[in-house]
């Protein structure tokens, strides 16, 4: 096989995700750093010039031509393992995010299990980073520009899943919005859920709010969409139902106890139900979607999706 010039990838996907003009991603450049700080992680060294200040575009660079794509939301262990089992010279890995995160989990406790927000970002593992040095593969992160792309974002991808049809958008993110408030086929409340589960392959939903007899116009956000004004917004706008990753970002320390009381305020007054289905699973239909349909058409790759094993994490 011939395959695309790493350089001509790069580029392609930085113009069309607008990654140079967005300038430095407002998460990852808290994330990225915080999690190379930590003793034994290597640093930010050996990682692309323009990764290091913009936290998104090429991060690792591999060898000079890619033959195979691989996709995932987060360069967890395990997906990065996959991606070491399967991967030959050149192969290149599309990431969500630059760094692993974890936020917590509906589960356990009657509030949840809460992560140590100064452990909550996670780095490559230092002997997975040094493999794909070895063995010439590249890794290309792209956060917020992903987000908020009219054509391929989470968001729109979550829509997609479920045969939904745009009406507005919401959530303002860096120079864009983030969120999409649809109109789906109508559903009975029971078969909403039971279908948000199926599509997005979670064992369990995390629900709060309201219980609607039937869901036809929805609010969705990709990820973590705890920001309460959003929420009222989008209640504001009619919608049957908030539909998110994470209702919660369970990050120990007051600010992440005095969002859960006020997102856990706002379910008690409210008709409009919240729906969580996990922050890697919301974010990996784009993986399986729209990111394998980009490289199809611009570079003629295929494209193999990568998922967590465990979504709630």
């Amino acid at each position: 096989m011939s395959g695309v010039p790493l350089s001509t990838l790069s580029s392609r996907l930085d113009s069309f995700f607008g990654v140079p003009s967005f300038g430095p991603n407002p998460s990852m450049s808290r994330f990225v750093p915080q999690a190379y700080a930590r003793p034994g992680s290597g640093g930010l060294e050996g990682f692309e010039t323009a990764f290091r200040s913009l936290f998104n575009g090429l991060m690792v660079r591999g060898s000079p031509t890619v033959h195979r794509a691989f996709a995932a939301a987060f360069p967890s262990v395990d997906v990065v393992q996959t991606f070491l089992s399967e991967a030959e010279t050149g192969d290149l890995l599309f990431v969500h995010h630059a760094v692993d995160l974890r936020n917590g989990t509906p589960e356990g406790t009657p509030d949840g299990t809460w992560v140590d927000p100064e452990m909550a970002a996670r780095p490559l593992a230092p002997q997975q980073r040094e493999a794909l040095r070895e063995r010439g593969l590249s890794v290309y992160a792209c956060h917020a520009p992903l987000d908020i792309h009219p054509e391929v974002s989470t968001s729109v991808a979550m829509v997609e899943r479920l045969g939904g049809t745009t009406e507005a958008r919401f959530f303002p993110y860096g120079p864009g919005t983030a969120g999409i408030v649809c109109r789906i086929p109508q559903l009975d409340w029971s078969e909403f859920l039971r279908r948000v589960a199926e599509q997005f392959h979670v064992p369990f939903l995390e629900k709060k709010g309201g219980s609607p007899p039937s869901v036809e116009r929805i609010a969705v956000v990709g990820g973590c969409g705890d920001r309460v004004e959003e929420m009222v917004r989008a209640q504001g706008l009619g919608v049957d139902a908030y539909l998110t990753g994470e209702l919660h970002l369970r990050w120990e320390g007051e600010r992440g106890r005095s969002n859960f009381r006020d997102v856990e305020r706002l379910a008690r007054s409210s008709r409009m139900a919240l729906v969580g289905c996990s922050h890697a699973a919301s974010e990996h239909a784009v993986m399986e979607t729209g990111v394998p349909g980009l490289f199809q058409r611009e570079f003629g790759l295929k494209v193999r999706p990568i998922p967590e094993p465990v979504w709630w994490r």
